[in-house]
């Protein structure tokens, strides 16, 4: 059997659905190249797995309320620097069980390209969402 070249390897490695029987072989392979693309890759499964398990800590609210009945919960946030600085804009997104957003997290602890993709995954998927504006010139009674 021919072996693979490092670059192949590291394509492999490089996508999702990598056979846990190949995988398993490409770990007695000496060659230092394919020992570090698999620590490269074993570190990158586990910030994914934590990635995974973070997001279903941030669902547990809304798995208790869908315990309780309730079919429709939205997920509620804001931006701007507070009501006595600026305006304040909130969002309000209801979203199905069918979407997984693994890895998302604050806006601001997220990179423009990782922010754009889930707005896209959200805008496209979501069942509602909700926008309001509000300047830190008007009074709310």
């Amino acid at each position: 059997m021919k072996r693979e070249t490092i670059t192949q390897v590291k394509e492999t490695l490089s996508r999702r659905d990598v056979d846990p029987e190949w995988l398993k072989a490409l770990r007695e392979d000496e060659r230092s190249g394919v020992q570090k693309l698999l620590k490269q890759y074993d570190q990158r499964m586990a910030k994914l797995e934590e990635a995974k398990l973070n997001y279903q800590r941030m669902l547990s609210y809304e798995t208790k309320a869908e315990g309780k009945g309730y079919r429709f919960i939205a997920g509620v946030d804001e931006v701007g620097r507070g009501p006595l600085a600026g305006p304040v804009v909130a969002a309000a997104v209801i979203l199905g069980n069918d979407i997984e957003l693994i890895g998302i997290n604050d806006s601001k602890q997220l990179n423009e390209q990782k922010r754009e993709s889930y707005y896209s995954q959200i805008m496209s998927q979501a069942k509602s969402v909700g926008v309001g504006i509000v300047d830190n010139k008007k009074l709310i009674r």
